[in-house]
C-alpha cells in the first residue's frame, strides 16, 4: 500500500540516547565530590536505565576464551538506555577501567578503545555498544567505542 514507509536498516535509533551520553561524558569533566556523585546516581536512576553485568566473569578469569554470558545484575558494570523494541545502547559504569574489567568483565568484547595496560580514570563514548535483551540475556549485536585517559 502507498505510501511506502522508509525502513531503517536498524531497528532501534540510537540517537534516543544522545542526551544520556552527553550527560555521562560530563561527569567525567567534574571534580569528584558529592555533586558528581550525585549526578551519577541520577543518571543511573533513569527509567530508562538498567544495570547488567557479565555472569560468567570468575569463569573468565580462569580462562579469557570463554563467550561472555551478560544477564541482568543491579550490581553489573554495563549501563544500558532503553532505544524501545528490547534494544539499548550501552555504557560502562563510572568504576575505573583496568585489566580485570577489560578480560574478566567482557569491557574489551563490547567496547573497542586505547587500552594498553593499567587503569583510566576517564572515559569518554563515542560511540555506545547496542545489545539486545531477551529473557534476561543481553546480546551484543554491536561494539560501542571508548576513549581511556589516566
Amino acid at each position: 500500500a502507498y505510501p511506502l514507509k522508509l525502513q531503517s536498516k536498524d531497528p532501534y535509533d540510537v540517537s534516543l540516547a544522545d542526551n544520556f551520553i552527553r550527560e555521562y561524558n560530563a561527569l567525567y569533566d567534574m571534580p569528584e565530590g558529592p555533586d558528581k556523585a550525585g549526578k551519577q546516581i541520577d543518571l543511573e536512576g533513569n527509567t530508562l536505565v538498567k544495570r547488567f553485568g557479565c555472569s560468567n566473569a570468575h569463569e573468565r578469569l580462569k580462562n579469557p576464551d570463554v563467550k561472555p554470558i551478560f544477564a541482568n545484575d543491579a550490581d553489573g558494570l554495563y549501563l544500558a538506555y532503553s532505544l524501545g523494541n528490547n534494544y539499548y545502547a550501552v555504557l560502562p559504569t563510572y568504576k575505573t577501567y583496568e585489566n580485570t574489567r577489560h578480560v574478566m568483565y567482557a569491557l574489551g568484547e563490547v567496547f573497542d578503545s586505547n587500552y594498553e595496560g593499567g587503569a583510566y580514570k576517564k572515559i569518554k563514548v563515542e560511540r555506545p555498544a547496542i545489545f539486545v535483551v531477551s529473557d534476561d540475556i543481553w546480546n551484543l549485536k554491536e561494539k560501542g567505542k571508548l576513549v581511556l585517559n589516566k
